[in-house]
């Protein structure tokens, strides 16, 4: 399991992330100073299609049935290290790094528009540090 820290404090749990706060930026950083800027959902959400018998449990007898019910799950957030293939590649060699949150968000929006807005900082500042490719 990965240690992943937000304001220095190791996240145990789901109950040690920030009430309404689904998203997160993150930060991966090696030994030697290479990092890498990545979003991650702490849940996922799906529409699935109910059954007619859970349809007619669900419905309270007024309006129509319910056709979908939306089914929220754990994310795999605290197994899980990078989508990007550098820093997977590093990781399975054994190369230490640190993995910090930056932030809780609220809407995939606000992750989304963080999570570029750091990258693109970074490449503007023409940061030879950073493994993120675009």
């Amino acid at each position: 399991m990965t240690n992943w820290k937000y304001k220095n404090k190791i996240i145990k749990t789901i109950n040690d992330i920030p009430n309404d706060k689904y998203y997160s930026v993150y930060q991966i950083t090696f030994s030697n100073g290479d990092f890498y800027i990545g979003s991650k959902a702490v849940y996922t959400t799906r529409k699935t299609k109910l059954s007619k018998k859970k349809s007619l449990n669900l419905w309270k007898g007024i309006g129509p049935k319910p056709k979908f019910e939306y089914v929220t799950k754990d994310n795999g957030f605290f197994k899980y290290k990078s989508s990007s293939n550098i820093v997977k590649e590093r990781l399975s060699n054994n190369e230490k790094a640190t993995f910090v949150i930056l932030d809780f968000y609220s809407t995939k929006m606000e992750m989304l528009l963080q999570e570029a807005y750091l990258i693109i900082k970074y490449i503007l500042e023409r940061n030879n540090k950073l493994l993120n490719q675009w």
